[in-house]
């Protein structure tokens, strides 16, 4: 169990609905069900970032950016496009927002 996870919402084209996780355990995950906005996918929430993301824009969008960029590069290419990557961050505190589109 990582404590920075929040929740993690999935859904596939053939779901109705999706599945989302808020408690990560080692017993059965019970998901539960939920309307999303999106046909399929996956999102995954995590909060308390400071240990995790640099605090510097610049630093975060050098480095987490870049990194998941290279990651899922093969999924990426525009002419065999297998995924969408959106990557938000969100300062509560100082009310900043990054969007970064793959």
């Amino acid at each position: 169990m990582h404590r920075s996870i929040v929740y993690l919402a999935t859904k596939t084209e053939n779901d109705a609905e999706a599945a989302i996780v808020e408690k990560f355990q080692w017993e059965d995950i019970q998901p539960k069900l939920a309307a999303v906005d999106w046909a399929h996918g996956t999102e995954i929430k995590v909060g308390k970032l400071k240990s995790v993301v640099p605090l510097n824009q610049e630093h975060f969008t050098r480095d987490v950016v870049d990194y998941l960029g290279a990651r899922y590069r093969r999924f990426l290419l525009p002419d065999n496009r297998q995924m969408k990557l959106v990557l938000e961050l969100v300062d509560a505190d100082e009310g900043e927002h990054y969007t970064e589109n793959f």
